[in-house]
């Protein structure tokens, strides 16, 4: 009997999940791994400025498939036949041989995983400015659910309390909307002309800014 073929895929929030989905959909019989160094798996990013505001109560409910179902490791390996290492930092990949080295960052354990084919879905770097301080104590990032916790718990205390967010794209504005119903005082960033500059022309964008300025937000 052929051995089956091995797809490892190394990144388990967005893009990954799906590809291994994907895989086992047009081919149920390959073995597909997923690896992921954080501990949660597929959930919505574009979620996290509303479980900052409270309206997605719990991290959970990031996770969750319409039907309530929450995608974790159990979830991947009984509906999906799909085998997930989370807390697995890859540290290399040996392309001569098809193995993949990782890590697991709650043990320090080595682990290697062979593969036939390699999807590779790490997703986005942040992106930090340029400047002095961004090392500092109340400023954060924000691209995983970690960071939106730790921007959450930390807003509980600073109610009427000043915030400045760098950026006034997508995100930035959602986040915007999300710390102003935490009560917080506003002031946004934004290097471009105007907010959402890369998505709207000057005469829409001037709209933006009057909904801003009616919400007491100082761009």
């Amino acid at each position: 009997m052929e051995d089956r073929k091995k797809v490892v895929v190394i990144g388990g929030v967005a893009c990954g999940p799906k590809a291994a989905a994907r895989i086992k959909r047009l081919k149920p019989e390959t073995e597909v791994t997923i690896i992921e160094k954080g501990e949660l798996l597929s959930y919505a990013g574009c979620g996290l400025p509303f479980y900052i505001s409270g309206e997605v109560h719990s991290h959970n409910e990031l996770m969750s498939t319409p039907a309530g179902v929450v995608r974790d490791t159990h979830f991947f390996k009984k509906v999906k036949d799909i085998n997930v290492h989370n807390h697995t930092l890859v540290e290399s990949v040996d392309r001569k041989n098809k193995i993949v080295k990782a890590v697991k960052t709650d043990t320090g354990e080595p682990v290697e995983f062979p593969y036939d084919t390699l999807v590779l879905a790490v997703g986005s770097k942040t992106t930090v400015p340029p400047i002095e301080g961004t090392d500092l104590k109340g400023v954060h990032f924000l691209q995983t659910v970690e960071e939106a916790r730790k921007i959450k718990d930390e807003c509980g205390t600073l109610a009427g309390k000043n915030a400045v967010i760098i950026g006034a794209g997508l995100i930035g504005m959602e986040v915007t909307e999300a710390l102003k119903k935490r009560g917080l005082n506003i002031t946004l960033v934004e290097r471009l002309d105007t907010a959402m500059g890369q998505l709207l022309d000057p005469e829409i964008a001037y709209h933006v800014h009057q909904e801003l300025k009616a919400n007491g937000v100082s761009l």
